[in-house]
C-alpha cells in the first residue's frame, strides 16, 4: 500500500542512518504495508538511477509513495510524502559544492512542494520549509529522529585498540562548512594548551571541506582523525568519552547528540536553532567562540554529568516512536 523509496539506505551518513532505522520501526511494529524499494542499491550512480529512472515506474503498485531523503521523484498524479531534514542548502548555498548545491536546489523544491504531505525533522525545519519552499504549514508534520537504541553494553574497547590514553572528547559528523570545524580547532588548541593530555577524536567522513583544514587537523597536538568508523566502533568512541562537541551552525535536528545521550555521554553545542530545540533541556551551548567553547570542554572535563539523566532524555527518541509517528502521516494521507 506503501512504497519507501530505501536506495539511499546504504548511504552512510545521516540519512541513511535515518532510513535504516525507519525501516527497524517498521518491522518490529509489523507494518507489512510499508514496502521498502530499491534497499539494495549501492553506490551514488546506482541510487540515482533506482531513484529517477526505475522506482517512478513501481508507482502504479502502491497508493503512497515516501521520498526519505534529498533524492528521487514520482510521477505526476501519484501522491507522495516527503521527509525534509534540513534546507541548508537554501539557507546558505556558499556551504555546498557548486554542482552538489545546485543539483539540490533544481530537483528538492519542486518534489517537496508536490508532495500531499511533508515529515519534518524538527519545528526548526518546519519553519524553514515554509519560508524557504513556500509549502503550507497545514501540509508538515514534525517527526523527531531515533537514536537507534545503542545498548552501551560490550562495545569494542576503542581508547585501547586507538592508542588513546586519558580523557578525550568526540566531535562526530561529515566534515562540512556548517559545522563549523575552524572554531572548534581553535578551541582544542587553547584547551590543549593547558591540558596537554586530552584528546579530541574526529570521527566521521571527510565532506567538502577545504583540504587545508584536514592539514590543520593533523599538526594539532591532542587530535585523532579516525575517518567514518563502523556503528559499533563509533558507540564505543563515544561511550568512553567524557563529552560530545557539535559546533554545527545549522542542523535540522543533529543525530550525534542525541546518540551521545542515549550513551549518558553530554554535549556541546552550536548555534544551530534545531539543537536548542531538540537539545535545550540537557545541552551545553556556548557562544559561537574559541573562548566560550574552550571553557565548556573544561566544564565537562571538571564536571561529568549524570547519564542516567542524559539515557533517560534519549530514550523516547526511538526508531519504533518515529516508525509510528511516520505511520501516522500515511495513514492521514490514505485516509
Amino acid at each position: 500500500m506503501v512504497g519507501l523509496y530505501a536506495s539511499g539506505a546504504g548511504n552512510r551518513g545521516g540519512t541513511g542512518v535515518y532510513i535504516q532505522r525507519l525501516l527497524n520501526g517498521f518491522r518490529r511494529a509489523g507494518f507489512d504495508w510499508v514496502t521498502p524499494l530499491g534497499a539494495g542499491s549501492r553506490g551514488t550512480f546506482s541510487r540515482g538511477f533506482m531513484e529517477f529512472a526505475v522506482l517512478p515506474f513501481s508507482a502504479g503498485k502502491f497508493r503512497l509513495l515516501h521520498l526519505p531523503s534529498f533524492a528521487g521523484t514520482v510521477p505526476r498524479g501519484v501522491e507522495s510524502v516527503v521527509t525534509v531534514h534540513d534546507l541548508a542548502f537554501l539557507a546558505n548555498p556558499r556551504w555546498f559544492p557548486v554542482l552538489r548545491g545546485a543539483y539540490y536546489r533544481a530537483v528538492f523544491p519542486g518534489v517537496a512542494r508536490r508532495a500531499r504531505m511533508v515529515v519534518a525533522d524538527s519545528d526548526f525545519t518546519a519553519d524553514e520549509a515554509v519560508r524557504l519552499l513556500g509549502i503550507p504549514r497545514e501540509k508538515i508534520r514534525r517527526v523527531y529522529l531515533s537514536h537507534g537504541g545503542p545498548s552501551g553494553e560490550g562495545l569494542p574497547d576503542f581508547p585501547g585498540i586507538w592508542g588513546i590514553s586519558g580523557e578525550y572528547g568526540v566531535c562526530a559528523c561529515t566534515v562540512e562548512p556548517r559545522k563549523n570545524i575552524p572554531t572548534l580547532l581553535e578551541a582544542w588548541r587553547r584547551l590543549v594548551s593547558e591540558r596537554p593530555g586530552v584528546t579530541l577524536v574526529m570521527a566521521g567522513r571527510w565532506g567538502w571541506e577545504k583540504p587545508a583544514l584536514r592539514n590543520e587537523l593533523r599538526r594539532t597536538p591532542g587530535v585523532v582523525l579516525t575517518g567514518p568508523l563502523p556503528r559499533r566502533m563509533l558507540d564505543g568512541a563515544v561511550a568512553g568519552a567524557r563529552f560530545m562537541v557539535y559546533p554545527s551552525l545549522y542542523e535540522g535536528f543533529g543525530l550525534p547528540p542525541l546518540e551521545a545521550a542515549a550513551l549518558g555521554v553530554p554535549s556541546i553545542l552550536g548555534p544551530a536553532r534545531a539543537l536548542r530545540e531538540v537539545y535545550g533541556p540537557v545541552g551545553l551551548f556556548p557562544e559561537n567562540t574559541p573562548e566560550a567553547f574552550c571553557e565548556a570542554m573544561k566544564e565537562l572535563l571538571d564536571n561529568p554529568r549524570d547519564p542516567g539523566a542524559l539515557r533517560a532524555f534519549a530514550a523516547p527518541f526511538s526508531d519504533d516512536a518515529m516508525a509510528a509517528a511516520t505511520a501516522e502521516v500515511y495513514r492521514e494521507c490514505l485516509e
